[in-house]
């Protein structure tokens, strides 16, 4: 009853906070050099074309991990089609997630030269 009844104002406000975090990244993964993806209409993770990067998912989640110490899935994991994918999660901070985007556009942007 007090799912139904009560104020969902936390619950709205959560979902809000999602949205922005979800935008921002959208727009961040967009501008990083072998990177694209659409923008999800719900959960809070993000399916990342990575093909141009010439790196399989596992080589690329690997070579995220190292040289930003960000991690994420390779698209593998989800089956064979989502090879030449990774699976980012939005669920964090806006701090961090930025951080985790300035660091990949850094290390990307010398890769893809």
């Amino acid at each position: 009853m007090a799912a139904l009844q009560g104020d969902d104002t936390p619950s709205a406000e959560m979902v809000a906070e999602y949205e922005r975090r979800r935008d921002f990244i959208y727009e961040a993964v967009n501008q990083i050099p072998g990177c694209s993806c659409q923008k999800p209409d719900s959960a809070f993770y993000m399916f990342v074309n990575i093909k141009k990067t010439g790196m399989t998912s596992d080589e690329f989640c690997k070579y995220i991990l190292k040289e930003c110490y960000v991690t994420m899935t390779p698209g593998t994991a989800f089956g064979n089609s989502g090879e030449g994918y990774v699976r980012i999660s939005y669920a964090n901070s806006l701090e961090k997630l930025r951080e985790a985007a300035r660091r990949m556009m850094e290390v990307l942007e010398k890769v893809m030269k």
